[in-house]
């Protein structure tokens, strides 16, 4: 017998009606953050029974519209499933529940079990949402049956595939996004028959009609949100219950989430405040938004932020100026065109009118060189290992892609001039082109980026981009020689910032609430949503579609402009350049992400006097006229760890123990229940081995779980740690310093001179550390003599010298052996001539070379005299320092810089003679 658990009651609750006349108008008044005080909300830690009591306590928490403001035709239905894994391919659901809530907040919620694992005891979702309904009809917490149920879940692939059969529904009635699913379309179709139900309802008993209005068929049209699509910055259900003050529910050791059935057959109670909690967490939250949505003038909540955030811009926009002129500004015209619809069997032979929006001709014309200059972020490491102890800071860019954003106006294509002039591409306009480039060879940080097929973007000294006018302008600075092969300038069309009202209002409302706060965070997230959007469908990335079953090219926004997109990201970029290049040469950059650089220098020795900063400063002002500068300390630390791009540790904490820690953890996942995930990959990274093996279990795809029609299981896989130096620039300067007890190699690192070498070097590299790490000198030195020993094949074959033999065990110091025998038999470099007898037998010769790991049996010594002669062809590395004292120990007079290249001559003869110490 399936058995149904209820909780909940009747609070009337009631706030402040919420006025809809201008959509920028004062958010709901409410403060979310202090209402874990006025309602004595229990802390995360709570106890069951402090719960249980507390039950009901923030059901008048959320602001919601009241009864007056909208009609109360719908309900909210929080959804959630628990189970337990009997294998890795099958799951035991163990119970569904629900928190049903109306548009008044009151609450209804109630938990189904399932007697036992085998799929055909499973509920059917239309089951389930039908006693939901009823149980609360039942209980007077709604007063009829609703017209519409919004299903809110907290990661919705999860919870709704558990239902029985339930794939066939959801695979026409929802969409995939973003590696979960929800309703993303305005009406999906999707009903129940709640008369239909009561013919074969899960409790029968329960199922009398009480409404006397229900005469006709009851059908209610169902909505599926994932509410982890509308929370900001990626908060896990936790953190949103503790946004709203609705803490989720801690289980009590020795139990845990992966064994429910324990904790449910230890402790019911406690089992079901846990299970409805996770389902109410959702269920508040959407209506939260509701109330949220509507507060700003929206007329339902979109599935994502980003889809709340284009239309709160566009409806904003639209209020304030007009429809004509928000397609002006986005450089649209309307077209009407005719069409023949399908034949409707009834003879009907008249066309049908279709209104288009059609781009001016040379944004259709440009459009592709815009996508190509179009790059993102700027995420590099520009150091390895572990730093000196001093003070490093984490400056962040205030607000720098809505601040971009906010410098925006029309475009002027009428006026756009073509031209191969650098000095045209300078100033407060939009730029693009494709160029050649050559930075000064002691440039420190090149910054042109060359995006690559495999490595991402890569800033070498020299090559060919495309690019925007603000990096031209900034590069030209640096010294950097530019050749424009093609380009293009189009002025602005005048002053209007297109997206200025909306980056105001963003910054006011985050202003206006605490930081860290719901609302606050939730306005970060929207401004920010904007800028993606603008970019959203410009790069060929796919998407799993559920209709189709095949992969899809993600679609353009309603907003998005390949002019904006690469506006915006090089304006962010160049800002970013310009900043590290001020730096002084005797500070560090440890690392640059996005919009922020990891360094040892101060605020006051980064420069805010460069072209690109006045600019910025000047729109910031525009946006935030009370901000005190552009740049803001987001963390820090004494010593900082740099595993690879966006993989920045802290060994020693800052010594302002308010200024947080810098973590990012280059997407290692630390094991559950691991609290601090920067001790656990620093410890990772400091002891790691080569081939180390790391869990890297995940849960099946979108793709997978529906073509497979499978539970949400977790795919165990193991794979091989990757915490190496990703090369986008070349190490140097190899050091050993200690974190705490453990030494750890660290280098700097220079700009490789073209895309070429770096692939080039990334590439052996790889193949390198399949059984090597970079941890001590040794290690390092082993990697540049594989390296090299490659820089002397590629020599030799490009020479056309194939008397050379080299395999692949082969090394450095076997290579100058081999070539210091053959001079050394043949009479070269002050050796007696072949006639004569050598100064050291083979045999003897042998050995000496077996003291240092050298090893050519005395056979090979003798064949030398037959071989061609050879100088200036070996590498110098450290690891050959042996052999050469070895050599000369025995010959005195023998120059070891004879068979080094002549390059490197000068580090050899520095390491062999080196300086007296003062």
């Amino acid at each position: 017998m399936i058995s149904v658990k209820e909780k909940g009651g009747d609070l009337d609750t009631t706030c402040p009606s919420i006025s809809t006349e201008d959509p920028w108008a004062q958010l709901w008044p409410t403060e979310v953050s202090g209402y874990s005080e006025r309602f004595g909300v229990p802390p995360a830690a709570a106890t069951t029974e402090e719960v249980v009591e507390a039950s009901g306590l923030w059901d008048d928490m959320i602001p919601t519209p009241s009864s007056d403001a909208v009609a109360e035709d719908w309900v909210i239905i929080g959804v959630d499933t628990e189970y337990v894994a009997l294998t890795d391919t099958t799951l035991h659901i163990l119970s569904y529940q629900y928190c049903l809530i109306t548009p008044a907040g009151q609450s209804h919620s109630g938990i189904i079990y399932t007697p036992s694992a085998r799929k055909n005891d499973r509920v059917k979702l239309d089951d389930f949402l039908g006693q939901a309904i009823e149980d609360a009809f039942q209980a007077g917490v709604i007063k009829r049956y609703p017209a519409h149920v919004h299903v809110a879940t907290f990661f919705a692939r999860a919870d709704l595939a558990h239902f029985s059969r339930v794939f066939n529904t959801l695979k026409t009635n929802v969409q995939s996004t973003r590696r979960t699913i929800a309703s993303l379309n305005g009406d999906n179709g999707y009903g129940i028959d709640l008369s239909e139900l009561r013919s074969r309802h899960l409790n029968k008993a329960s199922m009398p009609i009480h409404d006397p209005d229900l005469i006709d068929p009851q059908q209610v049209k169902v909505r599926f949100y994932d509410t982890m699509l509308l929370v900001p910055a990626g908060r896990n259900l936790d953190a949103v219950g503790q946004l709203l003050g609705l803490h989720k529910i801690t289980i009590p050791e020795p139990y845990s989430i992966e064994r429910m059935d324990e904790y449910l057959k230890a402790d019911q109670a406690g089992f079901e405040a846990y299970a409805i909690r996770d389902a109410e967490i959702p269920a508040r939250y959407l209506l939260w938004m509701m109330a949220f949505a509507q507060a700003v003038g929206t007329s339902r909540v979109p599935a994502t932020i980003g889809g709340l955030a284009v239309s709160l811009f566009r409806r904003g926009y639209i209020e304030k100026y007009s429809r004509a002129q928000l397609l002006q500004s986005f450089n649209l015209t309307e077209q009407s065109r005719l069409y023949w619809p399908r034949d409707d069997g009834l003879g009907g032979v008249t066309p049908k009118t279709q209104v288009v929006q059609v781009p001016h001709p040379a944004y259709a014309d440009f459009e592709q060189l815009a996508v190509n200059c179009y790059h993102g972020g700027y995420n590099i490491s520009f150091e390895m290992g572990p730093s000196e102890i001093d003070e490093f800071n984490d400056f962040d860019i205030r607000s720098a892609y809505t601040t971009a954003l906010q410098s925006i106006r029309p475009l002027d294509f009428d006026n756009l001039r073509y031209s191969t002039q650098v000095e045209d591409y300078v100033g407060d306009q939009l730029g693009l082109a494709y160029i050649s480039f050559r930075f000064p060879t002691d440039c420190r940080h090149p910054s042109l980026p060359v995006r690559t097929d495999k490595h991402g973007l890569i800033y070498p000294l020299a090559g060919t981009t495309h690019c925007t006018l603000h990096e031209i302008e900034l590069a030209v600075t640096m010294g950097c020689e530019i050749s424009v092969h093609y380009g293009f300038i189009i002025p602005w069309a005048s002053d209007h910032a297109v997206f200025g009202s909306f980056m105001q209002l963003v910054r006011e409302k985050r202003n206006s609430h605490a930081k860290g706060s719901l609302e606050e965070l939730l306005w970060k997230e929207l401004g920010n949503s904007v800028y993606g959007k603008t970019a959203q469908g410009l790069r060929a990335k796919t998407g799993f579609e559920l209709q189709s079953g095949l992969s899809k090219k993600i679609p353009r926004s309603a907003i998005t402009h390949p002019f904006f997109a690469a506006y915006t990201t090089g304006v962010v970029r160049a800002l970013l350049h310009e900043l590290i290049a001020s730096i002084p040469p005797e500070r560090n950059v440890t690392s640059a992400t996005t919009d922020g650089f990891l360094t040892n220098a101060t605020l006051d020795e980064i420069s805010l006097d460069g072209t690109m900063a006045q600019l910025f400063i000047a729109w910031h002002r525009e946006l935030d006229p009370t901000a005190e500068s552009i740049l803001e300390l987001k963390h820090g630390a004494k010593q900082v760890v740099a595993m690879k791009t966006r993989g920045q540790l802290t060994a020693l904490r800052h010594d302002n123990e308010a200024i947080g820690p810098v973590t990012a953890k280059a997407g290692v996942r630390p094991p559950r229940g691991v609290k601090d995930g920067n001790a656990y990959v620093l410890e990772l990274y400091l002891n790691r081995q080569p081939g180390q093996l790391v869990d890297a279990s995940h849960l099946i795809s979108t793709r997978e779980q529906f073509t497979l029609q499978s539970d949400l299981i977790m795919k165990r896989k193991e794979q091989r740690l990757s915490l190496e130096f990703d090369f986008k620039r070349d190490l140097v300067n190899p050091v050993i310093r200690k974190v705490g007890e453990v030494e750890h190699l660290a280098c700097s690192s220079v700009p490789f001179r073209t895309v070429e070498e770096q692939s080039r070097v990334r590439l052996m590299f790889d193949n390198w550390r399949r059984n090597h790490c970079l941890k001590t000198l040794g290690d390092f030195y082993s990697w540049q003599e594989y390296r090299l020993m490659a820089d002397v094949v590629r020599h030799l074959k490009e020479s056309g010298n194939g008397t050379l033999r080299i395999q692949r065990t082969d090394t450095l110091a076997g290579l100058y052996a081999r070539l210091f025998c053959r001079g050394y038999m043949q009479g070269y470099w002050g050796f007696p001539d072949v006639s004569c007898r050598r100064p050291l037998s083979n045999k003897f010769l042998s050995e000496a070379l077996e003291e240092v790991e050298v090893f050519i049996k005395p056979a090979t010594i003798s064949q030398s005299k037959n071989r061609p002669v050879m100088e200036g062809v070996v590498p110098y590395t450290p690891l050959l320092l042996p052999l050469l004292r070895k050599l000369k120990e025995h010959f005195a007079s023998f120059d070891p810089g004879v068979l080094i290249r002549p390059q490197d001559r000068q580090p050899l003869d520095a390491a062999l003679n080196p300086a007296p110490s003062s």
